[in-house]
């Protein structure tokens, strides 16, 4: 599939059962037309894999009549690869119904130039990525990834040097400190859960750990081990597997970070009749009468699971019952971007809206980053000009627009004639 945003490259060496139950799971869960495609790098026998091929509109497979290995079948699956984003992963992993929308949720990080690498947590797994670390966020910054799930950008990888096959393992810790060197920081999105059965090709094509020369045995652990701290220093690889990271400052990204656009379409509203649409757990105004699907004092589960703080519980995309009386200001942050008919839907508020009323919006920003992928629910992408020429169809005038200064979303302000 041409032009998908993300491409999960997948080595595989006979390992149908498990593939199939993986690829069964992408599919189910990847939710987006056109969102990601997936190449099979078949390392094992050959026609193994060929009837899967009835998935060609999103599938590719690699059949070699050679076993690459993880690394070179990687290098080989990137040269086939011509999205933004590419994603490593193995054949023996399950992504549970739990974590659907995963692509997304991981895919929203890269927002923020200073990501490199995005990864989830999961049952088979070193360092933090594993389940049994709870740290008080869902959103952990780390010194390195591990590369059965691993998200990072094509020109980001290609940045840093790609993918390195001459080591005797630990791939993935050679690049978390190539990232990390060159200023990214790493992720885990513990939002994301992914189930990973692990040890499965290495234990079939070596033995397991208690055979001689097996797979994840001592001397294998200390071969990888001594191959990284002869390309990177004792020093560095030390640092990567204690945690110690080299950013020079804590990245705005996860800092306790100011709402800067709340502050801004405070400074906006003056001491009247304020709707505030899709308030969620916090009005931006506190006064604000707020309305929201969720009722109040009802959890919100798609933010953290807190709970509604809605005086109103409606759809606003709706019509509104009469009993609504006009208000002299509408704030609704992040909500037109998730609405299927946005003309529609402003024309509704604007029933509600005095004339001479104002109206403020705030949606992602087009100009700054692909804005559709980044949450599953959004239907709609806005740049600060298509959104002057909607408001301006619909009706509205003296039209202002101001950047929030979060990197991430812009403002509109409205005034209803």
């Amino acid at each position: 599939m041409k032009n998908a945003i993300v491409t999960i490259l997948i080595p595989t060496w006979n390992n149908r059962d498990q593939l199939i139950q993986c690829l069964n799971s992408i599919r189910r869960t990847a939710l987006g037309d056109g969102l990601v495609q997936v190449i099979v790098i078949n390392n094992g026998e050959k026609q193994s894999l060929d009837d899967l091929k009835i998935h060609s509109d999103w599938l590719t497979i690699l059949t070699l009549g050679k076993n690459l290995g993880w690394e070179g079948g990687l290098k080989l699956g990137l040269q086939h690869v011509d999205s933004e984003f590419v994603m490593f992963l193995n054949d023996d992993i399950l992504i549970p119904d739990s974590s659907v929308g995963w692509i997304q949720k991981m895919l929203q990080h890269f927002v923020h130039k200073e990501v490199g690498a995005v990864g989830p947590t999961s049952n088979v797994v070193m360092g933090q990525q594993n389940m049994g670390f709870m740290p008080d966020k869902m959103i952990v910054q780390t010194s390195f990834l591990i590369g059965f799930c691993m998200m990072i950008r094509k020109s980001t990888l290609i940045k840093v040097g790609g993918v390195d096959d001459s080591l005797p393992g630990g791939d993935d810790l050679d690049l978390s400190i190539r990232l990390d060197d060159k200023g990214y920081i790493l992720l885990i999105d513990r939002n994301v859960f992914i189930y990973h059965y692990g040890f499965q090709t290495g234990n079939r094509l070596h033995g397991d750990s208690m055979k001689k020369n097996g797979w994840n045995n001592y001397a294998s652990t200390e071969r990888t081990n001594f191959g990284l701290i002869r390309k990177h220093g004792f020093r560095r690889w030390y640092e990567c597997l204690s945690g110690i990271m080299h950013t020079k400052i804590m990245p705005t990204y996860l800092q306790e970070r100011t709402d800067t656009e709340g502050e801004i379409i405070c400074s906006m509203v003056k001491g009247e009749v304020v709707y505030e649409f899709g308030c969620g757990a916090t009005k931006t105004v506190p006064e604000a009468i707020g309305f929201d699907i969720v009722p109040k004092g009802h959890h919100i589960d798609t933010i953290s699971n807190v709970l509604s703080v809605a005086d109103e519980c409606f759809d606003v995309t709706k019509p509104f019952p009469d009993r609504i009386r006009l208000c002299n200001v509408i704030i609704a942050r992040h909500i037109l971007e998730h609405c299927i008919d946005s003309v529609k839907t402003l024309k509704n508020w604007k029933k509600v809206l005095r004339a001479n009323g104002k109206l403020i919006i705030a949606v992602p920003n087009q100009d700054f980053f692909n804005t559709i992928p980044v949450n599953i629910e959004h239907v709609h992408a806005f740049t600060p000009l298509s959104l002057q020429s909607l408001l301006e169809e619909v009706g509205f005038t003296d039209i202002r627009i101001t950047d929030a200064k979060n990197g991430v979303s812009f403002i509109a302000e409205a005034t209803n004639i």
